[in-house]
């Protein structure tokens, strides 16, 4: 689309590579298949989302996070309009100092996975996190993803 790459994920097994660019601020996520060399599926990550500032596949390359200004989105490998889970942070109430005007805090940062468990064989117990990070008055917030 002739935008630079600001954003850039590579999965754990090589397999895929995901792309974006913050300008302008609805631009897609493309994702590439590096076994067949070529762009396998376009995300418009949409206006729940807001310009994306972070892209991260998580370490089995199950699932690609991607985070905008208003929510974060999870969704699967290859079946990449499915999303699993969406984050959003809580609304200020009071228009508090440090908060955006109108709302709660927002997705300032980057978004990566974590935990423990997370090279475990199905059906194995493991806790899995993801960190992100915000403005206000958390500037890094810990979700946990079942």
């Amino acid at each position: 689309d002739g935008n630079p790459i600001d954003f850039i994920a590579i999965s754990e097994n090589g397999y895929h590579v995901a792309t974006s660019s913050s300008n302008p601020a609805n631009s897609p996520i493309h994702l590439w298949d590096l076994r067949k060399l070529k762009l396998a599926a376009t995300i418009g990550p949409g206006d729940d989302v807001g310009r994306v500032s972070s892209l991260a596949f998580d370490p089995t390359a199950t699932y690609l996070a991607y985070a905008g200004e208003e929510s974060i989105k999870v969704c699967v490998a290859k079946d990449w309009d499915r999303v699993v889970c969406t984050l959003t942070l809580p609304k200020s109430v009071g228009g508090k100092k440090g908060k955006k005007k109108g709302g709660g805090e927002s997705f300032g940062g980057g978004v990566v996975w974590g935990g423990k468990g997370l090279s475990v064989k199905e059906g194995d117990e493991g806790e899995v996190w993801l960190a992100t990070g915000c403005d206000g008055q958390r500037p890094v917030r810990f979700w946990e993803i079942e």
